[in-house]
């Protein structure tokens, strides 16, 4: 992960010292930072996810696959989404959600900066695109 996404995911988890407290720093910030690919890719028009980029990323910065398929989970458990409860993992669960909670509030106060600067980083870490504009 891209210092920018690793800087960005601590300052969150800092706001959320409690649920993150239970997870090691680096799986913490894997599960703060992928919350925030998947929510900017969710919020903001111009950016999507890379196909396998976050997958790429887990293994760059030694986080095992388990943690994914937990954050990919827990992530479609708080949009209401088909998820596999077989792969909460409650920790995981509370970051993320405590997370999205988070990202929510920043977006409502500037959601056109902070796409931009939540999306530009995703796209220099691999994990986002900017959208093909067709006319």
């Amino acid at each position: 992960m891209r210092l920018r996404i690793a800087t960005m995911a601590g300052a969150i988890l800092l706001a959320l010292t409690r649920p993150a407290a239970a997870l090691d720093s680096n799986t913490g910030l894997f599960v703060a930072g992928m919350t925030l690919i998947y929510v900017t890719a969710a919020y903001c028009d111009e950016f999507e996810l890379i196909e396998n980029g976050i997958a790429r990323a887990a293994d760059r910065n030694g986080i095992d696959q388990s943690i994914v398929r937990a954050t990919a989970n827990a992530l479609l458990a708080q949009m209401d989404r088909p998820y596999d409860p077989k792969y909460l993992i409650p920790e995981i669960t509370v970051l993320v959600r405590d997370t999205i909670g988070a990202l929510k509030r920043t977006l409502a106060k500037n959601k056109s900066g902070n796409c931009m600067d939540y999306g530009d980083n995703g796209v220099e870490a691999g994990m986002l695109r900017r959208k093909s504009v067709r006319k």
